[in-house]
């Protein structure tokens, strides 16, 4: 388990996921990566919390300003680096 914004996530691999979609009875079972996609979009939210960073300070103060800007820069690290898969799954039930 990781916590990230305080936030627990009980993560499993790829492998683990498909396994369990089996198990509950899935068929043809593709996963498409989002990641790059997901990496991309943290960037550019990065970039709008910087745009806009004299008004977040003004109305929720530096230290929320910081922790969203590192919460986000983070998150489009781990994606990068590919700690983290985005994905979505596309399954048949019969």
């Amino acid at each position: 388990m990781i916590e990230l914004d305080g936030i627990p996530y009980n993560l499993v691999t790829k492998d683990e996921y498909l396994d369990i979609l089996q198990q509950a009875g899935f068929k043809n079972i593709d996963l498409l990566d989002i990641s790059e996609k997901t990496a991309s979009l943290c960037s550019d939210d990065c970039k709008r919390i910087i745009e806009l960073k004299d008004q977040i300070i003004k109305r929720f103060g530096y230290a929320f300003y910081e922790e969203s800007l590192l919460s986000w820069t983070e998150q489009k690290n781990i994606f990068e680096r590919g700690e983290l898969l985005a994905g979505i799954f596309y399954a048949d039930r019969p």
